[in-house]
């Protein structure tokens, strides 16, 4: 194989590869979003429901307090009635608060887990695609050293080095600007 077609054949299987990778890394991209928006919705569907449960609560209070006021009437001891009720209701409060709260720290961790699951796979797609841009180029080097061997074309080694070199510099520069540019997405869909 001449070095022409060499060169084209490594550009090409280099450029394929990266193509796929990045095709794969889409997929992930979409389905981690996928089941982070299933997570928001589910979350989003319990804060609803809490949310009708106060409200059924505090309309149990008010019947509440309509009955104390009944009973203040009927009975000399309601004092002691109504001091009751209303630590009643006064409990069912701090429990339907305790519920919201707890409500809203489990979305607060449900993003810190995604931003973390999002740093972790960008850490390892970006070390994974050095790994083997590095092992390819090495053995693209080792290539080129045992073609070059012969005093024949021993003058065309340095050549095909710095492509080498060139070729695994701008593999790099592509992937960092790639990664940096993927900015995780939970934002978006809590927003929404």
């Amino acid at each position: 194989m001449d070095g022409v077609a060499f060169g084209v054949y490594t550009e090409f299987f280099t450029h394929a590869h990266s193509i796929c990778y990045y095709l794969q890394n889409e997929a992930w991209q979409e389905k981690s979003e996928d089941t982070i928006q299933r997570l928001t919705l589910h979350s989003e569907s319990v804060a609803q429901q809490l949310e009708i449960s106060n409200q059924i609560a505090q309309e149990m209070m008010q019947v509440q307090n309509a009955t104390l006021q009944s009973q203040e009437e009927i009975l000399k001891n309601g004092n002691v009635l109504k001091k009751t009720l209303q630590d009643s209701s006064d409990s069912l409060k701090e429990v339907f608060q305790e519920m919201k709260q707890s409500t809203s720290e489990q979305q607060l961790i449900f993003a810190e887990i995604f931003n973390r699951v999002t740093y972790m796979h960008q850490f390892v797609v970006g070390e994974s695609n050095t790994l083997y841009s590095f092992l390819y180029n090495l053995m693209a080097c080792i290539t080129v050293f045992l073609l070059t061997s012969t005093p024949r074309t021993a003058g065309a080694r340095l050549v095909l080095f710095v492509l080498i070199a060139i070729n695994f510099y701008l593999e790099r520069i592509i992937c960092n600007s790639v990664l940096e540019n993927t900015k995780p997405s939970y934002e978006q869909t809590k927003n929404c």
